[in-house]
């Protein structure tokens, strides 16, 4: 993550933001499904538990793939799992859209 903040490049940019988006909303996804929190402790728990899950993926795939392609790949499966997570709960998506209003007020 740290290569595409050092070049300033705006497309470089644009992927750390995507990737960064995709691993917290996943994260929230599956922390939401997965977990018995309260409104008020589902958005940070879910963006904690993605970072802390997207640092380990990055690290396991980072010699396979190198650095860009591992953080692309992390990001893309922690937010699978948390799409998966949230099909398998079933949760229509007007009541997600209430959950995270909630998640935010809190």
């Amino acid at each position: 993550m740290t290569q595409w903040m050092r070049t300033l490049d705006p497309a470089g940019l644009l992927a750390f933001t995507l990737a960064c988006l995709a691993w917290g909303i996943g994260g929230w996804l599956a922390v939401r499904a997965w977990f018995g929190l309260r409104p008020g402790e589902r958005l940070m728990g879910g963006l904690a538990a993605g970072f802390i899950v997207n640092l380990t993926l990055v690290n396991l795939f980072t010699p396979l793939a190198g650095l860009p392609a591992a953080s692309g790949l992390s990001a893309i499966l922690i937010l699978a799992a948390g799409l998966w997570a949230a099909w398998r709960s079933r949760l229509a998506q007007p009541e997600l859209r209430t959950e995270l209003r909630a998640d935010l007020r809190d």
